[in-house]
């Protein structure tokens, strides 16, 4: 098994073995439920070749994971009763860790579905029954490379769902102290539902599907502010192909998220400090199948289909660029900006290395005083650039003092004929 993940001591970051660490993941919230072992094989050889190094799936799922039998034909318990496990349902299951594992992807385990839990009189809705299948499925997966995720789509309402919650996390933590991290997928921020609770190790925001462009870097800033201080990860943006949805979560019509809206919700979530990034599409976290009608907001999908929708490897590009950037270094800087840093689609970022040698910025949109050419593919002028501190936005940022001479423009998306885009870097020397 990989080494251990850990918080850093900033509180920002993610390590491995002491080394930082960036979760990238991929929506897969069907996968044990949906897919055989040879579909599996199948997802995670793709996922893994496009440089994701996490899924994250729920063991009971989302749609009739208990009362639907999964491709292999099980059910998850005998008698829907969850102190009853089918052992073949969860040889399936052991085998999907294993394959992800063997192919560096840790996994993001959900115990369960969020209306398990919240919904009075369901499989693990008392404290009583959440904490013994807890236990349980962390003593099945406490040697693997996983990280638990709690919640499942729904917020803490009651005492009752805070009782509940934090007997899942009491059950995983009696097994597995702290050798692997815990987080919690919410409506909106972890941090409202959970608050300090001394088992949460990294807080998840859920951007989510409604509107375009959902301002992911205000809650980002707004988590990493509060105390206790953890790192922050946007778990559930703009799903590629996703309906744009209203407030009422109806379709807004024939509009979807594209690739542009995956690629600014990393640009924007990791420049305002996130600690990592999880994409997802609207085919492939359903795993819908041959134009299977999507049964939750309409249309049709396949999830091989959805594999190789552009936005994946452009969000791709992105964590490569921010491995070579050593992102851990950065940290947001909004005050060197001086021009207007607009907001939602057209908001500007920036960031710059805590040992102030380097300023990076990323535009969505056509900036005066921006510097840096256009990335091909990416819209008009999107565009990251990568300056030495002392040339950036024209002499602003004062206080700073490069290292070195050259400047790099970063295309931040992908061009009409191929996937290069976001990977490509230019050196101008002496300027």
């Amino acid at each position: 098994m990989p080494g251990r993940l850990a918080v850093a001591d900033d509180r920002r970051h993610l390590t491995r073995d002491g080394r930082p660490w960036f979760l990238f993941g991929d929506t897969a919230w069907e996968l044990f439920h949906r897919l055989g072992d040879q579909d599996t094989d199948d997802y995670l050889t793709t996922r893994a070749e496009q440089g994701f190094n996490t899924v994250l799936a729920v063991l009971v799922g989302e749609f009739g994971g208990a009362d639907v039998p999964n491709a292999e034909g099980e059910l998850p318990f005998a008698g829907r009763t969850g102190s009853r496990p089918n052992p073949r349902y969860w040889e399936h299951a052991d085998r999907t860790v294993w394959q992800a594992n063997q192919r560096g992807l840790t996994m993001g385990l959900l115990p369960c579905w969020g209306s398990y839990w919240s919904e009075p009189d369901e499989l693990f809705s008392t404290p009583d029954l959440a904490r013994p299948y807890a236990r349980w499925v962390a003593e099945r997966y406490a040697d693997a490379d996983v990280i638990w995720v709690l919640g499942g789509d729904r917020t803490i309402d009651c005492p009752r769902h805070r009782d509940v919650v934090n007997a899942f996390a009491d059950g995983i933590r009696e097994v597995v102290g702290s050798s692997q991290l815990i987080t919690f997928h919410p409506r909106e921020a972890s941090k409202d539902d959970v608050g300090a609770a001394d088992w949460m190790d990294f807080d998840l925001i859920q951007s989510g599907h409604h509107g375009w462009a959902p301002p992911n870097y205000q809650l980002i800033e707004q988590l990493i502010a509060q105390r206790p201080q953890r790192p922050v990860i946007d778990g559930e943006p703009n799903y590629e192909a996703h309906p744009v949805m209203d407030p009422r979560w109806r379709a807004s019509g024939d509009w979807t998220f594209t690739d542009a809206d995956a690629r600014r919700a990393v640009y924007h979530s990791v420049f305002a400090g996130a600690a990592g990034h999880v994409y997802g599409a609207n085919g492939s976290y359903q795993f819908l199948v041959g134009g299977q009608a999507d049964p939750v907001h309409g249309g049709t999908g396949d999830w091989r289909e959805a594999l190789q929708l552009p936005g994946a490897r452009q969000v791709a590009a992105a964590v490569r660029l921010f491995g070579e950037l050593q992102i851990s270094e950065w940290e947001p800087r909004q005050d060197l900006l001086t021009a207007r840093i607009g907001s939602r689609a057209g908001h500007v970022r920036a960031m710059a290395r805590r040992d102030r040698t380097a300023v990076a910025v990323y535009a969505p949109r056509r900036k005066a005083g921006l510097p840096g050419s256009a990335a091909p593919g990416a819209g008009p002028a999107e565009r990251t650039v990568v300056e030495p501190a002392e040339r950036c936005l024209g002499g602003a940022v004062a206080d700073h003092r490069p290292a070195g001479r050259d400047r790099q423009s970063v295309p931040a998306g992908r061009s009409a004929g191929g996937d290069r885009c976001g990977r490509r870097l230019t050196r101008r020397a002496g300027r």
